[in-house]
């Protein structure tokens, strides 16, 4: 299972071309990391992937110059699922009269997008994530610049506010990320197999309690994401309160056997 590799096809604008560039997929442990010569390289994908594609060194599909490049390239690792719980530092600047005279001292620092939270692309949602961000962003600076605005904040409360309103949809961002999709990529070892298999339990017996019931329990999160209408917070929120129900239902199930087999 450790020499599995796994080409993920990468879209291309001109369908008519020859070639098409792909990732390669792996654990960090593959053997093809340790490889340093672009001719190893080449008879390893050919003794791998031969006849299905042409990794031949006469007539091949890929030139000497890109598998040396591909040999001594280190690739890169899907970011750990991580957030940062704080997402900015500024002055604390609170009374009005202060801010007035302290206008020029007003100042911050914001994380937003991948510095405020990363995780893998399985979910699809780091692009969106952080536009999310930056309109939050961009609203609360408007309202503090705001001269029409009676309410006029500083840059500080500006700052603390959009921190207050992301933080929330940030911490359920991850858990999506955790939970949502984690093995998108059918890597081959036993415990991805294992986990890969329960995930899928989990989603389809969650698909078909909501068919079941009409859409009264809610879809699983990932299925979610798709309504634009839903925070993140709020899909959270449905997959907590459906998790308990079905625990809730699940136990009394339970109960109710032992307390017959009692009798």
């Amino acid at each position: 299972p450790k020499n599995f590799l796994r080409l993920g096809m990468l879209p291309m604008i001109d369908e008519d071309a020859p070639y098409r560039p792909a990732n390669a997929i792996t654990r960090p442990d593959h053997e093809i990391w340790n490889i340093r010569t672009g001719e190893e390289m080449r008879l390893w994908f050919e003794k791998n992937y031969s006849p299905r594609v042409n990794f031949s060194k006469e007539g091949g599909i890929i030139s000497e110059a890109e598998w040396d490049r591909f040999a001594k390239a280190e690739g890169i690792r899907f970011p750990n699922v991580q957030y940062s719980p704080k997402l900015q530092i500024s002055t604390s600047i609170t009374n009005e009269e202060e801010n007035t005279k302290n206008e020029k001292n007003d100042c911050g620092i914001v994380l937003v997008g991948d510095a405020a939270h990363a995780f893998p692309p399985s979910i699809g949602q780091g692009i969106n994530s952080g536009l999310d961000d930056v309109i939050q962003l961009d609203k609360e600076l408007t309202e503090s610049s705001d001269s029409s605005n009676e309410k006029k904040r500083s840059l500080s409360q500006a700052l603390r506010n959009y921190e207050k309103k992301r933080v929330p949809e940030t911490k359920s961002l991850i858990r999506l990320a955790r939970f949502g999709s984690p093995y998108q990529y059918s890597q081959p070892h036993y415990i991805d197999r294992i986990g890969k298999a329960l995930w899928l339990s989990n989603i389809t017996f969650r698909l078909l309690l909501n068919k079941l019931s009409f859409g009264l329990i809610p879809p699983p999160m990932i299925m979610m994401v798709m309504n634009k209408a839903l925070t993140y917070r709020q899909i959270a929120r449905k997959a907590d309160t459906a998790t308990a129900g079905i625990m809730a239902v699940l136990t009394s199930i339970l109960i109710r056997i032992f307390i017959t087999k009692r009798i």
